[in-house]
């Protein structure tokens, strides 16, 4: 249903032939368009990468936010330092792994930790247990937010590296630093974890729903070297529906 109504969004709202109209999402299809593949598949290629940039950090913040609800002290971490919130951000992509796996085109014959995969073959890059190898990663089942370095495939590697990569993690970085101005704590009210079943295993991959209530700090508290700014806060973007909050009137 997301992607019938997405398509008939496209295509009414951008009708305007071959030529993009300046958005981002009529650039890809005009791109698309342009090079000669189709105005159908442009549409598909723009589905995905839209599919791709919403429930993925939707994903992550949420998860944010239900281990700075369980872990008070974590938040009071990021607080003294604000310029802790980089590697704390980086940190929250590796363990809060959107994506088991993702599928890819062996495009010639090879050979990956002794297995054969011939041209052609279908192959699984499992990002998840990626980001949780012991070879790359001390304790990875371990929450550091000062893990550094932190080579994470939270977004791919390479030619294949997620495009919206620089907007999730602005995206997230904004709202841990808006958490430690204004936010005195976090409370969890009703959560309802999602868990990956599958035959070999079972996977917590964040939340069907999660709805937590943000205590307000104190106008003026400091705030690692300054002061608490009185401007308006806007902590998650309204297209955000795994995690419920107390809106900027309540938090005022």
């Amino acid at each position: 249903p997301l992607g019938i109504s997405f398509f008939s969004w496209v295509t009414i709202k951008l009708g305007w032939g071959d030529q993009p109209t300046g958005t981002t999402i009529s650039q890809i299809i005009g791109i698309g368009v342009l090079a000669g593949i189709g105005f159908t598949m442009s549409i598909f290629i723009t589905n995905l990468a839209f599919a791709g940039g919403r429930d993925t950090i939707i994903h992550t913040i949420s998860c944010a936010l239900g281990y700075l609800a369980a872990h008070p002290e974590a938040l009071e971490y990021l607080r003294a330092d604000p310029k802790r919130i980089t590697l704390a951000s980086e940190e929250f992509f590796r363990v809060f792994m959107p994506l088991t796996h993702i599928g890819r085109v062996c495009p010639e014959a090879t050979e990956v930790n002794g297995v054969t995969v011939k041209a052609g073959d279908r192959i699984s890059l499992c990002w998840a247990s990626a980001n949780l190898d012991a070879q790359a990663f001390d304790a990875p089942d371990e929450v550091r937010l000062d893990r550094k370095p932190n080579p994470h495939l939270a977004f791919g590697f390479g030619a294949h590296l997620c495009m919206g990569a620089a907007h999730a993690r602005l995206m997230l970085r904004t709202l841990l630093q808006k958490c430690t101005e204004r936010v005195a704590g976090i409370q969890v009210l009703a959560a309802k974890e999602r868990v990956e079943t599958e035959a070999r295993y079972q996977r917590a991959l964040g939340y069907e729903s999660l709805t937590v209530k943000l205590s307000p700090r104190a106008r003026g508290e400091a705030v690692g070297d300054g002061a608490i700014p009185t401007i308006p806060l806007n902590l998650i973007a309204p297209f955000l529906n795994e995690a419920v909050v107390l809106n900027d009137d309540e938090l005022a």
